[in-house]
């Protein structure tokens, strides 16, 4: 998902230079139960979380950078689709532009918008049976090892047979069964059996819920190499590590901590229908400067969010911002009791990308990790590449080995008491656009939606060996060596400047 990503903060406004108005007599809460930071993250969460002053005005979070991934698209078979194959017609199906020649599929991989040609409705039924149809062994005793090595779910004698390369081409889950030893393919029958992963879900569906408390808990993933019973080695990329993480905090429940509740109108088709829980009061805006700035101005962690209010849910960890002061107002008959005066924030902020148009990497990207001097260094600007935006053309190769990520604007008010502590906050309003020719083209009077977060949430790390969960095999991710537990990187808080 891509929104505004133009900074037109104006000048700053020192705290000191707010108007002093008299106390307001409204009467409006200044958030509800589900609004307040705390929320967010249990009672302890926030320390000190009320006050505006001396708040660092941009901030990256310390640690380890949450991990830029795929969202493993559920019409895609989720995290049991081969990502890394070389065979053209999957590579075709996992690119938007090359499978639609340029124009992207909004809807499903089987919903072009137009009439597809035979050769077309061919590759189609191909890649459906090397994706989500396991061969029987009749079907098999009639292929050619080619052909059997480009179907899910190959027996003993073709894994063998399988050079480390082309066994790199296998699926996360095809790759945590072999490590393991196991050639019924627990995890990828798992996967392709759930009922939620085919090539009639929708374009957005995927374990992004997983993938954005993982990378917060987690060091990124480096590539590895096992050996299973057999001898065989198996070669994982840290994309494939990544989407196992994923799917554990994805697929095992546990509480989460939430602020906020989820917008269920659809506002691509009637923007003025955001009510409720899609209204300016949730998530509340003040709650969420809060706890923005608390979390990774203070305590270098990242912030996990749904950063938009349509309908779709994109839940990605917010590890950056930058915010800044545009004017100042005195209270509303909406703002909040006890308000004293009301702040302009611009804020921006920055989350890892899960663009579906980019292809997974097999390298980390998010710090830099020595193996010889086993120390990690930090990104530079150089390291790293925005997104594109959606329509833009992509050359894979730009965006191969560099830390991805996309960015947010947001446009809202601070509510402070006389003590210039933060009690409420209000978003701006959506905005009427009259008709008019853009590029030669009519677009008709619409409103505009301005982008907001919808809610704000966490959970606490997962224990991969825990026996409740499928008896503990996701330990094989550490015990066989898989994943490996770097140490905590250094030096790697990089700051813009903190004056107010």
């Amino acid at each position: 998902m891509r929104f505004l990503t133009s900074w037109t903060a104006k000048c700053a406004l020192a705290v000191g230079m707010l108007a002093t108005l008299p106390a307001s007599a409204f009467d409006a809460p200044a958030w509800d139960g589900d609004n307040a930071p705390n929320r967010a993250g249990g009672t302890n969460w926030i320390r000190d979380h009320r006050t505006l002053l001396s708040r660092p005005a941009a901030q990256i979070t310390g640690k380890y950078r949450p991990w830029a991934d795929s969202y493993w698209p559920s019409n895609r078979g989720g995290i049991a689709f081969r990502w890394n194959s070389q065979d053209p017609l999957l590579q075709k199906w996992a690119n938007p532009e090359l499978r639609l020649g340029g124009l992207r599929d909004r809807s499903s991989q089987f919903e072009a918008g137009r009439k597809e040609s035979h050769q077309e409705v061919m590759e189609r039924e191909t890649v459906r049976k090397r994706i989500f149809e396991v061969p029987s062994d009749s079907e098999r005793s009639r292929m050619t090892m080619a052909e059997q090595k480009l179907r899910i779910m190959p027996p003993r004698h073709v894994v063998a047979a399988m050079t480390l390369e082309e066994r790199k081409q296998l699926s996360p889950t095809e790759k945590f069964d072999l490590a393991r030893g196991d050639y019924t393919y627990w995890l990828t029958r798992k996967v392709l059996s759930s009922g939620k992963v085919g090539p009639h879900r929708a374009y957005w569906e995927g374990i992004c819920h997983g993938w954005a408390p993982g990378s917060v808990h987690h060091p990124e993933p480096l590539p590895s190499t096992v050996r299973n019973r057999d001898g065989i080695e198996i070669a994982f990329g840290s994309a494939d590590v990544k989407a196992l993480i994923d799917y554990y905090y994805g697929t095992y429940q546990m509480r989460v901590f939430q602020m906020g509740e989820k917008c269920d109108d659809d506002l691509d088709s009637n923007p003025i229908a955001g009510k409720g829980d899609c209204g300016g009061g949730d998530v509340n805006a003040g709650a969420f400067h809060i706890v923005l700035l608390n979390n990774i101005g203070f305590r270098k962690l990242p912030v996990v969010a749904d950063v938009s209010r349509f309908k779709e849910v994109w839940n990605n960890a917010i590890y950056w911002y930058r915010t800044q002061q545009v004017g100042t107002s005195g209270p509303t008959q909406n703002s909040a009791r006890g308000t004293h005066s009301r702040v302009h924030m611009i804020t921006e902020v920055r989350y890892p990308s899960d663009d579906e148009r980019l292809m997974p990497q097999w390298q980390a990207t998010a710090q830099r990790w020595n193996e010889q001097t086993r120390t990690w260094s930090t990104n530079t600007p150089a390291d790293e590449i925005e997104a594109p935006e959606d329509g833009v053309a992509i050359n894979q190769a730009d965006y191969a080995s560099k830390y991805r990520y996309e960015s947010a604007q947001y446009d809202y008010w601070l509510e402070l008491d006389a003590q210039g502590q933060i009690i409420g906050g209000e978003w701006t309003s959506d905005v009427w656009v009259n008709g008019r020719v853009v590029d030669g083209k009519w677009v008709a009077a619409h409103w505009e939606v301005q982008p907001r977060p919808d809610f704000v949430w966490s959970k606490n790390k997962l224990n991969f060996s825990n026996p409740d969960n499928d008896n503990g095999v996701f330990g094989a991710l550490t015990s066989l060596g898989i994943y490996r537990e770097m140490p905590e990187p250094v030096n790697t808080v990089r700051e813009a400047v903190v004056s107010e």
